[in-house]
């Protein structure tokens, strides 16, 4: 990811697999599981994942994340269109 996630990409994950969530002062670190292939671990505000998964698997591999990156862009504009509406 070019820019920092929010909570939006968590709750989004959780629609996908299991979500381990531990909370760091104003943070959420997480670990996402998918079927035992797929594991992304990261923490809220940063841009950095870690993501691993079966050599074998890397096409479906890279297909989820671009899943991922497409749901959250959609869910993060009609968020931010919808905050900007009802400010008005």
């Amino acid at each position: 990811m070019s820019e920092p996630v929010h909570q939006i990409f968590i709750d989004i994950l959780e629609r996908f697999g299991q979500v381990k969530k531990r909370k760091l002062g104003g943070l959420v670190m997480f670990t996402f599981q998918r079927d035992d292939w797929y594991t992304l671990k990261g923490i809220s505000d940063d841009s950095i994942f870690y993501v691993t998964y079966p050599k074998t698997d890397s096409h479906a591999a890279e297909e989820f994340i671009n899943t991922l990156v497409a749901a959250y862009n959609k869910e993060f504009r009609e968020t931010v269109l919808k905050k900007s509406y009802d400010e008005k």
